[in-house]
């Protein structure tokens, strides 16, 4: 046996009756886990690195990983750990939905379909912006104080008849009625309007509504605008169109009518608007 493979087997053997003696001593350590390149994890009492191996304590077993089999080690509680990953996967999750494709691909540009889908991309964008920011920040709290960031994700749910709910951050019962917390914020509501209340939910970030964009221009008349609006998502056209057809065709103007005879915002002939069946053609409702 050569030298090298001799200061290999004491190191190795003294590194086990260290952590005999360690064990039997009884010393409290923190849970660590080994996260491994084909997807496992193995939770351990302890992980130390020794050459090329990573040995690993659970309980009163010692036993060794090789260094290249390892992805990477995280330390800490189990808490802790839980936390860390959580934050990891929420800011992967965000970081994805920031390098999708734009919104617009697969339909016409401006259409309220292509409106609809950009503003549902802005709202998972920012609720998955949102999520993550506070994952971050439970998992530094979860360093600190562990029972703090465990209650932080946990929420009480009050369950109101008629199907809605109030989320808050605590809840107390009263004869008469429901005393419940939203931050520095505290009211009531009668106990009679409450269905249930569920305790230690873990908070689930809601989507924010989805809300088309507001025109980017106006025919000065409020009514014309909401007709505009309302015909572009009857139709899946683009607001713009609509508009600019309207302002070249007649001003805005319901009561115009040309020299060969076209009438109304949108210049329809006669003969046009029996075809689509319009009995006005001044009314553009």
């Amino acid at each position: 046996m050569d030298n090298r493979a001799r200061k290999k087997n004491f190191l190795s053997l003294s590194f086990i009756i260290a952590m005999a003696c360690h064990i039997l001593a009884g010393v409290a350590v923190h849970a660590d886990q080994i996260r491994l390149k084909d997807g496992r994890h193995v939770n351990a009492d302890e992980v130390w690195e020794l050459g090329n191996d990573i040995w690993y304590r659970q309980g009163k077993v010692i036993n060794s990983l090789e260094k290249n089999a390892i992805a990477r080690i995280l330390r800490g509680t189990p808490e802790q750990i839980e936390a860390q990953i959580s934050a990891e996967s929420a800011a992967s999750e965000a970081m994805r939905l920031s390098k999708r494709p734009p919104a617009y691909a697969g339909t016409i540009p401006g259409t309220i379909t292509a409106l609809r889908k950009d503003a549902f991309r802005k709202a998972e964008q920012k609720r998955a912006d949102k999520i993550a920011s506070n994952r971050a920040e439970i998992a530094e709290l979860a360093k600190k104080d562990p029972e703090a960031a465990a209650a932080k994700q946990k929420i009480s749910r009050i369950l109101l008849k008629g199907g809605s709910k109030i989320d808050a951050d605590a809840v107390w019962e009263e004869p008469e009625r429901i005393g419940y917390r939203l931050g520095k914020i505290q009211t009531f509501v009668d106990r009679d309007a409450v269905e249930r209340i569920q305790r230690d939910i873990v908070e689930d970030e809601p989507m924010p509504d989805v809300k088309l964009p507001n025109l980017k221009f106006s025919t000065g008349n409020r009514s014309l605008d909401a007709l505009i609006a309302q015909n572009a998502v009857k139709h899946d056209l683009n607001p713009l169109l609509i508009y600019c057809l309207m302002r070249q065709e007649s001003g805005f103007n319901y009561r115009a009518v040309s020299r060969v005879g076209a009438r109304g915002l949108m210049q329809l002939m006669p003969d046009t608007a029996r075809r689509f069946g319009v009995r006005n053609i001044h009314d553009p409702i």
